[in-house]
């Protein structure tokens, strides 16, 4: 996954680490490496260990006008609407079995079905 300036950021850090071990450096490089993870989350579709991660990386980030925390707000705003179409996929699949097995089903909740799908 290309993580664009993240990546260029954290090379300098670490070089700068190389040369000055500082709390402030190593606490800059650990909020860039969660961040990856949580790209990393998002990639493979665990949207939940994503938005949790996320949640956490903002409140370790205190400057809400840096690249950093603009960078965490858009991935949980992707996370979120990603975990929201999965869940409306799944509840739309389900809804379509039931649909699909009409024998085990009332007359009445295949037509309330039907109707929640063409909503």
């Amino acid at each position: 996954m290309d993580r664009g300036n993240f990546d260029k950021a954290l090379e300098y850090y670490q070089k700068a680490q190389a040369e000055a071990r500082t709390r402030q450096l190593d606490a800059t490089i650990q909020l860039i490496k969660d961040h990856q993870s949580a790209e990393d989350y998002v990639g493979n579709g665990q949207y939940t260990e994503a938005i949790a991660a996320l949640k956490r990386l903002q409140n370790r980030v205190t400057d809400p006008d840096s690249a950093m925390y603009k960078a965490i707000e858009d991935l949980l705003d992707k996370a979120q609407s990603a975990q929201s179409d999965d869940q409306f996929n799944s509840d739309l699949d389900e809804a379509q079995s039931y649909l699909d097995d009409k024998s085990t089903m009332p007359p009445a909740a295949s037509w309330i079905l039907w109707q929640m799908m063409i909503r």
